[in-house]
């Protein structure tokens, strides 16, 4: 499983900033199973900032459909967080309001 959020505010100048712990309110994760995608912060296609992922091939139609219905489908940048399921309503500290949480999705490594 992997946890996906996608960015639609510029946050370009924002280097110290880590993610999943100051934006979206995750206490501990693994960093070394996190990527993330973005062209230069500009306002681009969903599917092409999960293009260059990894198993995007297993996941990406999943992750673009529920992006969709949210109203999502195009991003400033991706973040993926690899065997990881992001639980909003078990979340206890402050959330932004972006990046969006998109879901949990199966992907396979194989």
């Amino acid at each position: 499983m992997l946890s996906i959020w996608a960015g639609l505010k510029g946050r370009s100048e924002e280097t110290d900033v880590d993610t999943l712990q100051d934006l979206c309110g995750v206490g501990s994760y693994r960093l070394s199973d996190q990527e993330s995608n973005s062209f230069d912060y500009e306002l681009v296609e969903l599917s092409r900032l999960l293009a260059d992922l990894s198993y995007s091939k297993t996941f990406s139609d999943q992750v673009i459909a529920a992006a969709k219905k949210m109203g999502v489908e195009k991003a400033r940048r991706v973040v993926i967080q690899y065997d990881f399921a992001y639980d909003p309503a078990a979340v206890t500290r402050a959330v932004e309001d972006d990046p969006v949480f998109i879901g949990v999705f199966a992907y396979s490594d194989k």
